[in-house]
């Protein structure tokens, strides 16, 4: 018996033994602190081996918070950070938000970590004296939900109109916690019918509601009944709320801010959000369903990525309907909505576009949805069809496709097309200044156009920008010019010099074709492969742009052919338009080597 415990007794002194020793690493701090923002492998290494030692470590690290060294802070900090959920104690706040005050660093979340409500108070009232998103303060807050909440809700009352950055800031909170944020929506509405309050006070609480979403809920038929008795004070603040509440009260609202965006500015990312919703958007199915035969191509678009996003099989018919869009985005999309709903019925349809449409991404995608809704899975080559579908919502049809790219250059000089000659905006000091530019040949213009372009531009567009052309009309000076990321723009310039901004897209060829002038506009960048023919027009001296055809891809070289047809060469192959706007697929580079 006695041997017994000799041997327990050697095994355990070994182990000890063999233990880093707390002393030991803590002096290893100063030697293993380096500068620079993260932590390094040695760094976190360390961190690990001190994590070990739990409350008795924390005690050790959090005087180093106070050192005259910067690096052993953080790292000191970041030690803290690393221990186990119960390693800090209720004792060790005073030091802790001492040494918050002076530098956050790692120190938010390691507070949140200690559970007494002293700890997310001083959170909340820290975030309040220097609001910052995205990072650890507000990360603490988030994480300490739905603790936090009640403090954070007591700082909102207490503040002024003034303090907008943390009025913001709050919003990201409260959409962020989400559910864990459901404790603040009864005090915030009892906020948004107090009549005592500051007008600025009941709307940011409407907005916040809105914010926490689906756990609010039951607060919106009041805010409804506000919206209905006092439009003037709530009817905008009530309707926005709700348009951001991701529930199914914001599928109206989304929808008519969707439509609107879409036909003002060609843009349908707030139908990406209507899509978001999901089933919660079911209300709004069949005024999608209707979209679908809108004349503005942008709007059929945003339907029908929003439409397949609610789950309405029963309207299958009508996204059936859709394949045959002119706008082969529109197609496309159809394809993968009847592919989502597994829409047997839809096969017949979907077999026609796998056989007969112009564009081969969309025969994919039709083909791509028969094998989905036949209960198979699609093979490597046909993901690769659909472009960036995999890791988006289908609406992102301004994508790569690996399959497609531009027609090979000699295939375009056979058809005659002469792209112009591009000329620089201006030359950067430090080049050669005898190189021609638009400023040098085109001064008054240069000038004119200098005015009214956003101080980004300015600032970047000396090393990036090029005039793609130029054409002299009675009404005044039509001028594209391309900036790549930086974009560039169709402007007009009259003959009494004054400049305006058409069109905020790049312009990679301004002409005349079918009795009428059409610019070329697109862009090719992290990803974002998208371009569009649009109509330049000039009704009653006013200067405007509408989208014509939606190309497969950012426009490059481009022309009108002899027998009077639009060839355009794109990232998504080459297309040609006729005159009567249908479209015809002239080859790709990579299509035509690989079959």
């Amino acid at each position: 018996m006695g041997s017994r415990w000799l041997l327990l007794f050697l095994i355990g002194t070994s182990l000890a033994a063999a233990e880093p020793d707390l002393a030991a690493l803590i002096a290893k701090i100063e030697s293993t602190a380096s500068s620079g923002e993260g932590m390094n492998a040695a760094e976190q290494t360390l961190a690990h081996h001190i994590a070990e030692h739990k409350t008795a470590a924390a005690d050790q690290l959090i005087p180093l918070l106070k050192s005259e060294n910067e690096d052993v802070r953080q790292l000191a900090g970041y030690c803290v950070l690393e221990l186990p959920p119960g390693s800090l104690l209720e004792r060790h706040l005073p030091e802790l938000i001492e040494a918050c005050r002076k530098d956050r660093g790692w120190l938010p979340n390691a507070i949140a970590d200690i559970d007494a409500d002293a700890a997310v108070e001083f959170l909340a009232a820290d975030f309040r004296r220097k609001p910052e998103t995205g990072a650890q303060i507000d990360h603490a807050l988030i994480q300490a939900a739905p603790r936090s909440v009640p403090h954070v809700l007591k700082e909102f009352g207490q503040a002024t109109e003034e303090e907008e950055d943390f009025l913001d800031g709050i919003s990201k909170l409260w959409f962020a916690m989400g559910d864990k944020a459901a404790d603040a929506v009864k005090p915030l509405l009892e906020m948004t019918l107090d009549e005592s309050l500051p007008q600025f006070r009941r709307e940011r609480a409407i907005g916040y509601l809105g914010d926490i979403g689906p756990a609010a809920k039951t607060s919106f038929p009041s805010l409804k009944e506000a919206a209905v008795n006092q439009p003037e004070w709530f009817g905008t603040a009530v309707n926005a709320a709700l348009s951001k509440s991701r529930t199914s009260e914001a599928a109206s609202g989304l929808l008519l801010n969707a439509v609107a965006e879409a036909r003002k500015e060609g843009e349908i990312y707030v139908f990406g959000s209507l899509a978001e919703l999901g089933k919660e958007a079911e209300a709004v199915g069949d005024e999608l369903a209707g979209l679908l035969d809108d004349r503005d191509t942008n709007v059929r678009l945003g339907a029908c990525s929003a439409l397949a996003a609610t789950g309405r099989l029963d309207l299958w018919p009508q996204l059936a309907r859709a394949l045959k869009d002119p706008d082969w985005r529109v197609s496309y999309c159809a394809c993968i909505g009847l592919a989502e709903w597994k829409a047997k019925g839809a096969l017949p349809s979907l077999e026609q576009v796998k056989k007969g449409h112009w564009y081969p991404r969309v025969a994919h995608a039709a083909d791509y949805a028969m094998v989905v809704i036949n209960g198979g899975s699609a093979s490597k080559e046909q993901m690769e069809w659909l472009g960036s579908f995999p890791e988006d919502h289908p609406l992102t049809v301004g994508s790569y496709c690996p399959k497609l790219t531009y027609l090979a250059s000699e295939e375009v000089e056979k058809l005659g097309i002469e792209e112009p000659e591009e000329i620089r905006w201006n030359v950067e000091p430090t080049e050669e200044q005898d190189i021609p530019t638009f400023k040098g040949l085109y001064p008054a213009e240069f000038k004119a156009i200098s005015e009214v372009i956003e101080n980004q531009k300015r600032e970047t567009w000396d090393f990036c920008c090029r005039l793609r052309r130029r054409l002299e009309r009675d009404r005044g000076t039509l001028l594209g010019f391309t900036a790549g990321e930086w974009v560039g723009g169709l402007f007009t310039v009259t003959a009494d010099g004054k400049a305006e901004l058409i069109l905020d897209e790049n312009i990679e060829n301004l002409l005349e074709w079918n009795g009428r002038y059409v610019v070329l506009s697109g862009m090719s960048h992290m990803g974002i492969n998208e371009g569009m023919v649009h109509e330049v027009m000039n009704e009653q001296g006013k200067w405007g742009v509408r989208p014509l055809y939606a190309l497969p891809g950012c426009p490059s070289d481009s022309g009108v052919l002899e027998d009077g047809r639009l060839f355009v060469n794109t990232q998504g192959g080459g297309v040609i338009i006729g005159k009567d706007g249908k479209f015809e697929f002239a080859g790709s580079y990579k299509s035509s080597s690989s079959e």
